[in-house]
C-alpha cells in the first residue's frame, strides 16, 4: 500500500538522520538525531500520530524566513497493522499510525513540487553530518509525477473526516532510544567486518568519501584572522544558531559578504575576493559551479566551508 504524508522539506534531513518517521510527540524524548519534527499547521492537533493519505491533498507552506518548502513523503506500507484506516473524504482514504515507521531506500521517496526546492533540500541532506546513509537515499529525491495519486481536495478538508477513534500507542517512551542503540551496534559491527579496516582508518576514509568539505575544514589553518573576525561577528555578536545555518544558508552567505565588505573597506569593490563570495552565493541559490580553491586565501576558503558545513563549528 502506497501512502502520502504531507510535510515540510526541513524534515528530510531529520528522517534520514535516523531512517525513521515518528509521531511528532515522540521527538522531544529522543537521545539521537533531532528532537523536533516540523509539523504543518493543519496537522498540529494530530501530533500523536503519523497520518498517511491514499492521494496527495492540496497544501502549502508560507515561510519567508527559512528554506522551508512543501514536501510529500511517499511510503510503501507492507504491514497493514502499522497504519489503520481512520477516515475517507471524496475518495481520499486516510490512515494513521501511533508508532514509528522505519524507512529504507526501497520503501521511501521524497516528492517535491519544484525542481529548485528538491535540489536545495537534497544538497542540505548531502552535507549533513547526521545523514550518514545519505548515499543510499540519494536517488529517492524526486519531483511529483503523473503516476503519483493527487486530489483537488485541501488537506484541511480531508482532516475534517478523520474519525475520533484514532489508534493508541503502547510503546514505552524509551523504545526508540533503545532501538537506535541496537541499530548503531549492528551497523558498526557489520561495516567494520566488511571493510576490515582499523577503526581510525575506517573513520577517516568514510568521512573523506562522504564529506570532503568537512575534511578540508578540519585540516584548514587555524590562525586566519579574517576567519576569526567573521566568526566573532556572526556567531557571538549576531547570535548565529545551528538551525539558522541549516535553514538559511543563503542568508548567512550574504552576511559573510556584508562583513567582508565592512572589514576590507574600499579594497572589497570589484576585487577577486568579492567575485569569489558572489560565486558562492550563486552556487547556493542557483547551483552554479563553484571552485573552493580558486582563490588562494585560507580565510575565504574557511568562510565558504563554514557556509556549507556550519553544523560542525
Amino acid at each position: 500500500m502506497r501512502l502520502y504524508i504531507p510535510t515540510s522539506s526541513l524534515n528530510a534531513d531529520n528522517i534520514l538522520s535516523c531512517e525513521c518517521i515518528a509521531p511528532a510527540k515522540i521527538y522531544p524524548n529522543r537521545e539521537f538525531g533531532y528532537q523536533k519534527f516540523e509539523v504543518l499547521e493543519e496537522l498540529k492537533e494530530f501530533s500523536n500520530f503519523i497520518l498517511g493519505f491514499s492521494h496527495i491533498p492540496q497544501f502549502s507552506i508560507e515561510d519567508k524566513e527559512r528554506e522551508n518548502y512543501p514536501m510529500v513523503i511517499a511510503i510503501e506500507v507492507s504491514n497493514s497493522k502499522c497504519f489503520v484506516p481512520v477516515g475517507k473524504f471524496n475518495g481520499v482514504e486516510i490512515f494513521a499510525s501511533a508508532t514509528p515507521f522505519f524507512v529504507t531506500p526501497q520503501n521511501l521517496q521524497f516528492l517535491f513540487f519544484k525542481e529548485e526546492e528538491r535540489n536545495r533540500t537534497k544538497l542540505d541532506c548531502s552535507v549533513s553530518e547526521k545523514s550518514k546513509l545519505f548515499n543510499f537515499f540519494e536517488e529517492r529525491f524526486s519531483l511529483l509525477s503523473d503516476s503519483d495519486e493527487k486530489t483537488k481536495e485541501s488537506l484541511s478538508a480531508c482532516l475534517e473526516k478523520v474519525i475520533s477513534s484514532l489508534p493508541e500507542s503502547h510503546l514505552d517512551k524509551h523504545f526508540e532510544n533503545n532501538f537506535d542503540k541496537v541499530k548503531g551496534f549492528v551497523w558498526g559491527y557489520g561495516m567494520g567486518n566488511l571493510l576490515s579496516s582499523t577503526p581510525l582508518q575506517f573513520e577517516e576514509d568514510l568521512e573523506l568519501k562522504k564529506d570532503p568539505l568537512g575534511v578540508q575544514l578540519k585540516n584548514a589553518d587555524e590562525h586566519s584572522d579574517l576567519f576569526n573576525q567573521l566568526m566573532e561577528e556572526l556567531v557571538w555578536n549576531d547570535g548565529l544558531s545551528l538551525e539558522r545555518i541549516r535553514t538559511e544558508r543563503f542568508g548567512e552567505a550574504t552576511k559573510i559578504a556584508q562583513n567582508l565588505k565592512k572589514t576590507r573597506g574600499l579594497l572589497w569593490e570589484n576585487s577577486a575576493e568579492q567575485k569569489y563570495i558572489q560565486q558562492l552565493r550563486e552556487n547556493i541559490a542557483k547551483f552554479t559551479p563553484f571552485e573552493l580553491d580558486s582563490l588562494p586565501q585560507p580565510g575565504f576558503a574557511k568562510s565558504c566551508c563554514f557556509c556549507f558545513k556550519g553544523r560542525r563549528f
